[in-house]
């Protein structure tokens, strides 16, 4: 995969439903990613507490942040919508109350232009309580082509989108398209 200055390859997903407590945090931690190479599409599901104004300040400000604010048949129609937007040859998606590690962005764009494509990437999630304290690793299983193939595909995102990067794999899938599978843990 090349990186293309005059398009992102890496598209962040959020859904989002009133989510004022979450979504200035989310929003700031893909900024301080400092990843040149992405777009931030946040699709909210009609939010009555103010977590628009927080979408809309920071879209203000940042040209790499797309926004829709409808009603939506939940969390999967909400990423649907954002896939449908999404520009980027990598998809990732964050929900409004999880964040990244420090510059795992740019080490996901350096990984995915080093593999044969298409891929999915798996990564570890921590689990913190309140108080920001590790409660446990969760750590999918391991991810392979029999095992995604015998998933019902409409299903596909609501099973792995917690804790992993989907790519154009997972869209391809939904067009039929065959590949290799290719699992990374991170």
């Amino acid at each position: 995969m090349k990186v293309s200055k005059s398009k992102p390859i890496l598209s962040i997903i959020t859904p989002v439903f009133n989510g004022i407590h979450y979504i200035d945090d989310c929003i700031k931690n893909v900024i301080l990613q400092q990843c040149p190479f992405l777009e931030h599409i946040i699709i909210d599901g009609g939010s009555t507490d103010g977590t628009m104004d927080v979408i809309k300040r920071f879209a203000e400000k940042h040209d790499h942040i797309r926004w829709v604010s409808e009603k939506d048949k939940g969390q999967s129609d909400a990423i649907n919508k954002g896939t449908d937007m999404a520009e980027g040859d990598i998809i990732g998606i964050l929900n409004a109350d999880d964040f990244y590690e420090p510059n795992v962005l740019n080490k996901i764009i350096k990984y995915f232009n080093s593999i044969v494509s298409p891929a999915i990437i798996v990564g570890k999630c921590n689990v913190l309580n309140d108080h920001d304290q590790l409660l446990f690793v969760s750590a999918p299983s391991q991810i392979g082509l029999n095992r995604l193939l015998k998933k019902n595909i409409c299903n596909l995102f609501q099973t792995i989108h917690l804790n992993i990067f989907t790519i154009t794999l997972c869209i391809n899938l939904l067009e039929g398209t065959i590949f290799m599978s290719i699992t990374q843990w991170i």
